[in-house]
């Protein structure tokens, strides 16, 4: 048998010498780490903001003082997830988007929240998006429909989300009222028994009952505007209360008024719409 050999003494040195190089490897990198952390060369010196244009003067200056950053922040440590969701707690912001674009900028896209509909008590109304989002207290010059709703008599305020079922329902019917009809809807009645009046803008009321099968009411709503555009000019209201046997009430026949007006929304829910004997 061969003698057993001592390891030379090169290779002996050979583990010491990678343990000290990974030591020094660590060490280095700790040291790159803390240097672009801490250095005030890589202070954020810009936030870039996009996606503003469409707010009013005064929600402007509300989202640059929010993606507004202290002095000495630093670009590697800045951030974002903080910047992000200090933009997303705004009532109007949806989703903000905050990436480190070339070193001390920092790039913000803001995507904002679409109104559909203007929710309104006696104290004034509020524009709410599709779902549910309160965003901001509504002009005197808005364009967008109304819901009234009786059970609602406190004026939400922006950044709240409603949960009653039946203004979600209503914001709903709404949106689907603007994309698929050839005119728009002037307001949404909610009466204290939950029942839904839908008003065109053309003037033509619609009654809808309550929210069963809303959707397949709303589909022969836009039915009858696809085979009639000038439905209005003939009729005065349309019940779809029963989506299986519509009924209407010519124009110049009596009809009940009230029970389609913001005045009213506390009438009973059948107010006397019937299919014309």
């Amino acid at each position: 048998m061969h003698p057993k050999r001592e390891p030379t003494k090169s290779l002996r040195r050979k583990p010491t010498l990678v343990r000290l190089l990974l030591a020094l490897y660590l060490t280095l990198i700790v040291i790159t780490v803390a240097a672009l952390r801490t250095s005030h060369i890589l202070d954020i010196r810009k936030v870039h903001v996009t996606g503003i244009g469409a707010l009013a003067p005064w929600e402007k200056e509300q989202a640059l003082a929010a993606a507004r950053l202290p002095e000495d922040t630093n670009w590697v440590a800045g951030p974002p997830a903080t910047l992000r969701s200090r933009l997303q707690s705004l009532p109007f912001v949806s989703r903000a988007r905050v990436t480190r674009a070339t070193p001390g900028v920092l790039s913000v896209q803001l995507m904002l929240r679409c109104p559909c509909a203007r929710l309104a008590t006696l104290a004034g109304s509020v524009e709410e998006d599709a779902f549910g989002h309160a965003i901001r207290y509504a002009g005197p010059t808005s364009q967008l429909p109304k819901i009234y709703d009786a059970a609602v008599s406190q004026l939400p305020e922006p950044g709240s989300l409603c949960d009653r079922p039946e203004v979600l329902t209503a914001l709903s019917a709404l949106a689907y009222t603007a994309a698929r009809l050839p005119v728009t809807a002037a307001s949404m009645t909610i009466d204290s028994t939950g029942y839904f009046w839908l008003n065109m803008r053309d003037g033509l009321a619609v009654k809808l009952g309550d929210a069963t099968d809303l959707a397949t009411k709303l589909d022969l709503l836009s039915e009858i505007y696809a085979r009639e555009p000038g439905v209005a000019q003939r009729l005065a209201v349309i019940n779809l209360e029963c989506s299986t046997v519509p009924a209407c009430i010519p124009r110049g026949e009596p009809q009940p008024a009230a029970s389609v007006q913001p005045a009213s929304i506390n009438s009973t829910p059948h107010s006397g719409v019937q299919a014309p004997g």
